[in-house]
């Protein structure tokens, strides 16, 4: 497992409910990676970092990491093509098209098991 740290990029803390459920749905379900875990057994909760692409997430047991109920925003591409891979693996999301500013845009937008969000949004023509 790798736990590299990357003095460019911002990393999220979502509060989870069930540490193996959510380890379940993110690598079973939306193909991220398990970088690193963390147990603790002097009273202090598990914890693991995920992983897919350039998206690192970490994963809290936790209510004094994280709040429940976090959104993350991720520009990406290929928002289309993830939608579909993510149906073909019976992943309950949606997907949206709106302009935003000048720009058209579509957003997929995914709730993990303990209600945090991730919004995946992409600058498109609409036709």
């Amino acid at each position: 497992m790798n736990c590299i740290v990357d003095d460019k990029r911002v990393v999220p803390v979502f509060s989870v409910k069930d540490l193996n459920e959510a380890k379940e749905y993110y690598i079973n379900k939306l193909g991220f990676n398990l970088d690193c875990e963390f147990s603790s057994s002097n009273g202090f909760s598990n914890y693991i970092i995920v992983s897919y692409n350039y998206i690192v997430i970490h994963l809290s047991e936790s209510s004094v990491d994280a709040i429940n109920a976090s959104m993350v925003f991720v520009e990406y591409s290929e928002v289309k093509g993830f939608y579909l891979a993510l149906k073909n693996n019976f992943v309950d999301c949606f997907l949206s098209e709106f302009k935003f500013g000048d720009t058209d845009t579509i957003c997929l937008e995914i709730s993990d098991p303990s209600g945090n969000k991730l919004k995946f949004c992409e600058p498109v023509e609409i036709s």
